[in-house]
């Protein structure tokens, strides 16, 4: 976590903010399946909609917003564009929440 206590942490209202904003991009499951889906690898748009059961333009739209909150990071190989999870702080979370979710099964 931090060096700040859970006082001056409740105090941070920025930080309140942006963790309500950082966990707001998990609630949806068209995002939650391209998380998933970027995983382990790096993808481009058309694996992604192919995996996901999600339209190009769809997954391209959930894309944008993953990148905004800088959950995905895109890189240029090639004629293409492929994202990946920006980085292991994102698959790690993913991570924990499925483990929690498997263990109260």
């Amino acid at each position: 976590m931090s060096d700040y206590s859970n006082e001056q942490l409740l105090k941070d209202e920025m930080l309140v903010c942006n963790l309500a904003d950082f966990f707001d991009i998990f609630g949806d499951t068209s995002r939650i399946k391209i998380l998933l889906a970027l995983h382990d690898k790096s993808l481009p748009v058309s694996s992604i909609a192919e995996l996901t059961g999600l339209s190009a333009s769809a997954v391209s739209h959930h894309l944008s917003l993953l990148r905004g909150r800088r959950v995905v990071k895109v890189e240029r190989k090639g004629k293409y564009r492929v994202y990946e999870l920006d980085d292991d702080h994102v698959s790690s979370v993913l991570k924990m929440a499925i483990s929690h979710i498997q263990e109260v099964k």
